[in-house]
């Protein structure tokens, strides 16, 4: 109930004028990932010769680091549990297989070297268990602190859409750009999409900037090179020269049968 007389009223008035309700409340207790550097993520380490301070990086950073990672790079919950141990390896699926391994192996050389061929090409019927090997060696870069970004073909032709739908040019720009500078880039199940004209420029112009600036690129689809560049029309013959340029060393294919639904 609001005061009546005056006296109480001035009483119940702070600095700018409002009324208070006579309670006191404790103060929330401010809480933090890491109490070391209070998630600032920087920490005094020292004074310099006039006594200044001295700052250097808590160790919660690079925990930190590893986590934006994770989140940033598309892999699922259940894609980031794959292992090498659970792919079913048969007489047929073998050498794509074994292929994965070797490149596990060298991948943290090509990415820094003046190669153009860092990246890889998995190629095979549905099922044969692509996407999970590609899941795998995304997660292999996230782990050694290299941020990769692994995206379903047919999710990104529909980002894209729904951005020129919407007329929301900038959006494109925004969403090509990031996916043309990222250190590494995995596209899975190339093809899977409708190929209109307008994908078809889409794909050549990301794959083009990406050969330009010599990044790892790899990816995935069911169908051959040869398929692929049909289906890119006018856009074919450079988009799929870049792609198999940057993922000639570790051009892998296999028939086999779909795992997803067969014992």
């Amino acid at each position: 109930m609001i005061p009546t007389n005056t006296s109480s009223i001035a009483e119940n008035k702070n600095k700018f004028g409002l009324f208070h309700t006579g309670y006191r409340l404790s103060p929330k207790e401010q809480t933090y990932e890491c109490g070391i550097c209070r998630d600032q993520e920087i920490i005094q380490i020292g004074t310099d010769q006039f006594e200044q301070p001295i700052f250097g990086e808590c160790n919660c950073k690079a925990k930190k680091n590893a986590a934006r990672r994770l989140k940033s790079s598309g892999l699922t919950e259940v894609q980031l549990d794959y292992k090498l141990t659970d792919y079913k390896v048969n007489s047929n699926n073998k050498t794509m297989f074994d292929g994965v391994k070797r490149y596990l192996k060298v991948w943290p050389d090509l990415i820094n070297s003046n190669s153009q061929a860092k990246g890889f090409c998995l190629v095979g019927t549905p099922g044969v268990g692509k996407t999970m090997l590609s899941c795998i060696i995304a997660k292999d870069m996230i782990v050694k602190n290299i941020a990769v970004v692994f995206v379903p073909s047919t999710d990104l032709i529909a980002e894209l859409k729904q951005a020129q739908f919407e007329k929301d040019r900038d959006n494109i720009e925004a969403k090509i750009d990031a996916l043309a500078k990222a250190p590494a880039l995995i596209l899975d199940d190339i093809g899977k999409e409708k190929i209109t004209e307008w994908v078809q420029a889409m794909y050549y112009r990301l794959i083009d900037l990406r050969y330009r600036n010599n990044l790892l690129t790899g990816f995935s689809s069911n169908y051959y090179p040869k398929e692929l560049e049909d289906m890119l029309g006018d856009y074919g013959g450079p988009t799929m020269s870049r792609l198999l340029g940057m993922s000639k060393n570790f051009i892998l294919n296999c028939d086999d049968f779909d795992h997803r639904i067969e014992e």
